[in-house]
C-alpha cells in the first residue's frame, strides 16, 4: 500500500520520476505535457512498504515455477534378477545444462515403472556406473568414481511378497583408494 510517509525499518522505498503537467493555457485547446522530469519533493515520497511474507512467496513461487521445468530422464539399463522377481534399473537424468547429468539406481518389481519417491542411489559426477545381479536378492553397484547424495542397502515393497523379499544393495567403488574424484575432493 502506497503512503507519503518516510521509509519505515523493514520497507522499500522506490523514487518515483514525475512529468511536469502544465494547465491549460488559453491559447491552447489541450493539455499541454513538458518533457522536463523533476524529482518528486520530500514530502510526496511514495513509500512502497513489501511484505516479507509476500516478497517470500512471490520467490518461492518463482523458484518453484523455474525448478518445475521437467527433467530429461533416460533409461539407461534394466536388468532382471536371477530369480525374475525385480529388476534394477539404471535412470540418467538432465536437469539442464548448468549442472551434471545425475544417475539413480531404483530397485521394482519386474516389468514397472520406476517410482521418484522410492530410489536406492542417486550420484552425480559419475564414472563406469554399473549395476549386475551377484546373487537373486543380492544388487551390487560398482562404479570408478562417483558423488553418491542418496543410497540404502536394502529394498522391499508391499508389492513383492508383501515385504518379504528383500533386496541387499552393495555399493563397489573400483579401487580401494579415493572414489571421489579429485576436483570433488578439492574444491
Amino acid at each position: 500500500m502506497a503512503e507519503e510517509v518516510g521509509a519505515a525499518p523493514g520497507s522499500l522505498w522506490l523514487p518515483m520520476l514525475f512529468v511536469k503537467n502544465q494547465a491549460l493555457s488559453p491559447r491552447r485547446s489541450s493539455f499541454h505535457f513538458s518533457s522536463r522530469l523533476y524529482w518528486p519533493k520530500p514530502l510526496r515520497r511514495v513509500e512502497l512498504r513489501v511484505n516479507s511474507r509476500i516478497l517470500t512467496l512471490a520467490l518461492a513461487s518463482l523458484a518453484f515455477a523455474l525448478g518445475a521445468c521437467d527433467a530429461e530422464t533416460e533409461e539407461v539399463y534394466r536388468v532382471t534378477s536371477p530369480d525374475g522377481v525385480v529388476d534394477a534399473v539404471m535412470l540418467r537424468k538432465n536437469d539442464g545444462a548448468t549442472v551434471p547429468y545425475v544417475y539413480e539406481v531404483h530397485v521394482v518389481p519386474k516389468g514397472e515403472k520406476t517410482d521418484e519417491d522410492f530410489r536406492n542411489f542417486v550420484a552425480d559426477h559419475v564414472s563406469d556406473l554399473e549395476i549386475a545381479w551377484q546373487a537373486p536378492k543380492l544388487l551390487k553397484i560398482s562404479y570408478a568414481e562417483a558423488r553418491i547424495f542418496e543410497f540404502s542397502n536394502f529394498w522391499q515393497s508391499a508389492d513383492v511378497q508383501d515385504f518379504k523379499y528383500v533386496v541387499e544393495l552393495r555399493l563397489a567403488p573400483a579401487s580401494d583408494s579415493f572414489s571421489l574424484s579429485t576436483p570433488d575432493r578439492n574444491p
